[in-house]
């Protein structure tokens, strides 16, 4: 039942986004009765968390290319692929959402997504390629706030984008705090 239920969410989700999801448009889909859902996540932003959720979690897993450049490159790609898909551009929006109903959704999505880079930096560090200080929230927000502001204001990622962002980004992160005078 719950997978078919993720399902329905995720359809209806891409379909037309979070303010036309209805609960009984997710079980008609999923051939179960409404009053199943509401008894197992009682609010539809509790059942949309837990859908997404999921869905983040069984995503493609992080790219190991063996340099810090290339890794992070192959996740934004992977990011800006996604969020260019209906369902990509539907959870972009629900995780974007200032709902209080989905604070929880909000933490819980970029806590996944802060795993991936976690393991991006570990990998880096322990080449050498960054120091031991260096934070994987920091990176996270350093690289997708470029990429969320660019695709807010209307403007395209492609590819030539990103591989102009790496770079200037990494020697950002690898930069020596100045101390104050």
């Amino acid at each position: 039942m719950v997978t078919a239920v993720h399902a329905a969410v995720l359809q209806v989700l891409a379909e037309g986004g979070y303010e036309e999801l209805s609960v009984a448009d997710v079980a008609k889909r999923a051939g179960i009765h409404e009053t199943s859902i509401y008894r197992r996540w009682q609010t539809k932003a509790k059942l949309v968390s837990d859908a997404i959720i999921r869905s983040a979690a069984e995503g493609a897993p992080v790219v190991d290319t063996g340099t810090f450049h290339g890794d992070i490159l192959a996740l934004l790609h992977q990011v800006v692929a996604r969020l260019h898909t209906p369902l990509g551009n539907a959870v972009g929006r629900v995780v974007a959402s200032q709902d209080p109903g989905l604070a929880t959704l909000r933490r819980e999505y970029w806590a996944s997504r802060l795993q991936g880079m976690r393991q991006i930096v570990l990998r880096a560090q322990a080449r050498g390629e960054m120091p031991l200080s260096f934070g994987p929230e920091l990176a996270l927000e350093l690289f997708s706030g470029p990429i969320l502001l660019r695709l807010t204001s209307g403007k395209t990622v492609g590819d030539r984008y990103l591989e102009n962002l790496v770079p200037r980004v990494t020697v950002a992160l690898k930069a020596k705090p100045v101390s104050a005078r």
